[in-house]
């Protein structure tokens, strides 16, 4: 079934702090800027927008993996990557699968099927064991932004 056309869009400019609201049906729009406001309410908004994007960005992830997640994107965003990488349904691997693969040896199928069979307090148990070692990857992770490339595979 095709996607239905959303009748209302947004059009944002971070460098004027504008928004633009378009009915594609009218082609009326509505136009305001963070500098109409006063101070008070922009920091307002600004930690609104903040809130939302970790909600829209990790909707997808389970509530067990959310807070380790919201670790990951802050750091993809300090590293000035304000894109979410959205491809496919091609997930950024958990920390948690991730320092299980490590520990057992095991590839990411058994690393994930192990770790759905665990109810809620093993799998808090469990990340607290793997704290260190999750949060050595995610140092790893920051460390290795911007050295990948696949040219050894498309020659």
């Amino acid at each position: 079934m095709a996607k239905a056309k959303q009748r209302f869009t947004w059009d944002r400019n971070a460098t004027t702090g504008t928004a633009i609201k378009e009915d594609s049906e009218t082609h009326e729009r509505f136009e305001t800027a963070l500098h109409m406001f006063p101070e008070v309410i922009q920091e307002n908004i600004a930690v609104y927008g903040l809130s939302k994007i970790f909600d829209d960005r990790l909707s997808q992830v389970s509530p067990d993996d959310k807070i380790v997640e919201c670790a990951t994107l802050q750091a993809q965003m300090e590293a000035g990557n304000w894109k979410a990488e959205r491809v496919g349904g091609i997930h950024v691997l958990p920390l948690i699968i991730e320092a299980i693969m490590e520990a057992k040896g095991w590839k990411v199928a058994k690393a994930q099927g192990a770790y759905r069979k665990l109810d809620d307090e093993q799998r808090t148990v469990l990340k607290d064991n793997l704290k260190d070692e999750m949060a050595g990857i995610q140092e790893a992770r920051k460390a290795d932004e911007g050295d990948e490339d696949l040219d050894d595979l498309l020659s």
